[in-house]
């Protein structure tokens, strides 16, 4: 996962380099490896600069000779962003993207053929080979769109504007915002909703260019497919604060987590509590349904990664300096904790026995989405393949295995439920030509054994 975003000016004189930097800082929740720069000003490409770390650590005071009115930004998980591409038959741009190429070995069989090279492997490297064959720049992003798979977003700056586009299937989110001093496109709006000078124009529809000038942003195309938006965008994926196609990342989690407070009955002397941070919106959505009183069970983390994508040898100890137990929270007390989605399970095993090491009396355990049985096959293969639990376990059995007192997940059936624009916003999204998430376009890939849509579950 990475997170991109692009952004132009209005005053061809200014400089962008702030607000970008501001907005990869809140865009770090999507990659947290690498994080890269780059910017122009009408007539050429001033500066790229890509680090390794944190952007809020590398950058902080590594900013100079990012001049001008136009910027790109990625913060990645995988690779180094963006690239710069200067000899081309397009013209010289850089390119940043979010997202995993699923036919990406049989395009680079295809192109190796016709004399292109890939020293990197990656497929930033591949994307931007593929828009290179292009007759122009809008030409070369069409191809791309029409013969990459898999979820897809990426940002092109040139000299003179920034370009676009969200992958066919739409699996990889993409939104635009405007201000007064300018026009944005990012991953989520969390990239620039956290400045109250800018609001949302609307995400970019599956499909989808689009090209940002000074003066608006204009559609070049859009070319219609099979539509796979990531029920995880939601559950987990998303800051808490974003909105992604039209449904607000918290509303989706009260919901979720609604749905399984509506199948317990738990009396006075329970506590609800979250599991940071994904798991924070979830049992504030539980607590509201229950009533029961929450509680912080730990110290939320402040300057520590996100560990979803981490190898389980990195992910346990940076767990451990993450998740602090506030034992005064916890010790004589019966929990309800509250997270996204259990896969291996040792996570969560552990932090049962922390709990009740502490003091905690019971700890029952509420999973904002359904039993995870596989890895995502739209998304980057593991190096080494988790055992996922819930593929070989009934429920009652990983209860047993993480040592919880009663275990739960949303059932597959409810899932969107969760997933759907407020009533108010409809007739909007409508008017933008939205995709409105629905039954027929989430993609549940990683909760079933073949297949990705909810229809295919029988």
């Amino acid at each position: 996962m990475h997170g991109v975003m692009g952004i132009i000016s209005k005053d061809r004189d200014g400089q962008c380099v702030g607000r970008m930097y501001q907005g990869l800082y809140e865009l770090m929740s999507r990659g947290q490896v690498y994080g890269g720069m780059a910017t122009a000003n009408g007539r050429e490409i001033t500066k790229i600069r890509t680090h390794r770390g944190l952007v809020i650590d590398t950058f902080a005071e590594d900013l100079d000779g990012l001049d001008g009115h136009l910027g790109l930004g990625v913060t990645s998980n995988v690779d180094r962003q963006p690239i710069l591409c200067e000899l081309t038959n397009v013209g010289s741009f850089v390119v940043g993207m979010d997202g995993y190429i699923t036919n990406g070995a049989e395009l680079r069989r295809k192109l190796l053929r016709q004399g292109c090279i890939f020293p990197t492997g990656e497929d930033v490297e591949l994307l931007a080979t593929i828009i290179n064959q292009g007759t122009d720049l809008p030409d070369g992003i069409r191809g791309a769109l029409e013969r990459i798979e898999g979820p897809l977003a990426f940002t092109v700056m040139t000299p003179e504007a920034i370009y676009a586009a969200r992958g066919i299937d739409g699996g990889a989110p993409l939104i635009a915002g405007e201000g007064g001093d300018g026009m944005i496109v990012a991953s989520e709006s969390c990239g620039f909703t956290y400045d109250r000078g800018w609001e949302i124009l609307r995400d970019i529809r599956p499909g989808e260019a689009v090209r940002l000038m000074p003066d608006g942003m204009e559609s070049l195309f859009r070319i219609e497919g099979e539509v796979r938006f990531c029920i995880f965008n939601w559950a987990y994926y998303g800051r808490y604060d974003s909105v992604i196609d039209g449904v607000h990342v918290s509303v989706a989690r009260d919901i979720f987590s609604g749905i399984l407070a509506e199948g317990d009955d738990f009396g006075e002397g329970y506590y609800v509590a979250p599991i940071p941070f994904s798991g924070i919106g979830h049992a504030q959505g539980y607590h509201l349904k229950s009533r029961l009183p929450l509680v912080q069970a730990y110290l939320p983390p402040q300057y520590r990664r996100r560990t979803y994508n981490l190898p389980i040898w990195l992910r346990i100890p940076e767990k451990a300096r993450k998740l602090r137990v506030i034992k005064e929270n916890v010790a004589g007390r019966k929990l309800v904790i509250l997270d996204d989605s259990i896969r291996a399970g040792i996570t969560i095993k552990d932090e049962i026995y922390e709990l009740h090491r502490v003091g905690a009396v019971e700890v029952h355990v509420r999973i904002g989405s359904p039993p995870s049985i596989r890895y995502c096959p739209r998304a980057r293969p593991p190096t080494k393949e988790e055992d996922f639990l819930a593929s070989s376990m009934s429920v009652a059995e990983i209860c047993t295995f993480i040592n919880a007192d009663s275990l739960r997940y949303v059932p597959l059936d409810r899932v969107c439920e969760a997933i759907k624009s407020p009533p108010e916003d409809v007739s909007w999204l409508e008017q933008q030509k939205a995709v409105i998430p629905c039954e027929e376009n989430l993609c549940v890939a990683c909760f079933l054994k073949s297949g990705y849509y909810l229809r295919d579950a029988a």
